[in-house]
């Protein structure tokens, strides 16, 4: 009998340390997750930053290559050009 009371107390140890290994690595997963969303969160942000920039940019080159009217004018183009089919 003394040997069966032994070999549960060994087993209930055994059991304690794995569950305490696992809740350990279980927060340990908590915390990496949320450093994962929080730097997910601030690549979106930069994504978008980084988005809204590259268009003003590509509209302010848009704008930069049109010519005024005055401009057309003095190359010797016609106030509207003609379109031919």
């Amino acid at each position: 009998m003394t040997i069966v009371t032994v070999l549960l107390a060994i087993a209930v140890v055994i059991l304690a340390v794995r569950i305490d290994f696992i809740e350990k690595k279980a927060k340990l997963a908590n915390e990496n997750m949320k450093i994962l969303d929080a730097n997910i969160r601030s690549i979106r942000k930069d994504n978008e930053l980084l988005s809204d920039e590259y268009d003003k940019f590509i509209t302010q080159i848009k704008i930069d290559r049109l010519l005024s009217d005055a401009e057309l004018k003095s190359y010797g183009y016609p106030d509207k050009p003609e379109v031919s089919n």
